[in-house]
């Protein structure tokens, strides 16, 4: 079992001294729901993370994009939900069978794009709640 560091402050916990920090804020790596969204956290050794919201309009079939302007060279890890509109789905899933799908691409520039597509369902202003970490 790591070491494990509160820091009661700011209501964080993290294993191993995995802190955020933008400016006077800090966070856990292990706990993105807990960051400020648009926020950018650096982790150190150029390891960074964000969480985004917003909302997706887009309609059937068709393929809805959110693209994050990060300057990332590398995505680590990606995460957090969409909302299809009936349920809320993790942004890993995917059902081939039905035409639903959901996850993250890095592109070359830059960029790293959050995608959904429904077959069945328009979404009108419908939530998502997503974050990456990368490196710089």
């Amino acid at each position: 079992m790591g070491k494990v560091k509160v820091d009661d402050t700011d209501k964080t916990m993290t294993t191993n001294g995995e802190i955020g920090t933008n400016g006077s804020s800090k966070v856990s790596i292990n706990r993105p729901d807990l960051w400020t969204a648009n926020v950018e956290y650096d982790f150190g050794n150029g390891l960074y993370g964000q969480r985004f919201t917003g909302t997706i309009t887009v309609t059937k079939t068709n393929l809805a994009a959110v693209n994050l302007n990060l300057s990332a060279s590398k995505m680590i890890s990606s995460g957090g939900e969409w909302f299809d509109g009936v349920n809320y789905l993790s942004t890993d899933y995917t059902d081939l069978s039905s035409g639903i799908g959901c996850g993250f691409v890095r592109t070359t520039s830059g960029y790293i794009t959050f995608y959904s597509r429904l077959r069945d369902n328009d979404r009108d202003n419908a939530p998502y709640d997503i974050w990456v970490i990368y490196k710089k």
